[in-house]
């Protein structure tokens, strides 16, 4: 997996060329594209390298604040960060399950 694969979205190739027509599609897709990846079965701290950088490439994109791309930043941000909590809770849950059932296996 590249570290790039929530980047290479039609989302940020809109803000990087200051395009911001269908900003709901693009911000969409990407949200779609970030649930795909953390709910597949790649491997987990690859996922955890995309979403960070993801997190770092829209805390530093400069807009102007008060625009239509500024909302979908944030929203983008909020939601990579809360994607990245709750693959982190997740993985915790599953870690525990496997230590429960192993424990009960092996006891």
């Amino acid at each position: 997996m590249n570290h790039t694969i929530l980047t290479n979205t039609e989302f940020f190739n809109r803000i990087n060329s200051s395009e911001y027509q269908e900003l709901s599609t693009a911000y969409n897709e990407l949200v779609e594209r970030v649930i795909e990846h953390c709910h597949s079965d790649a491997e987990m701290k690859q996922i955890a390298v995309a979403l960070m950088y993801a997190e770092i490439e829209l805390q530093f994109q400069q807009v102007k604040e008060d625009s239509e791309i500024s909302v979908y930043l944030q929203k983008a941000l909020v939601f990579v960060k809360k994607m990245q909590r709750h693959r982190i809770t997740h993985q915790t849950s599953l870690n525990k399950e496997c230590v429960i059932i192993c424990n009960h296996l092996f006891s």
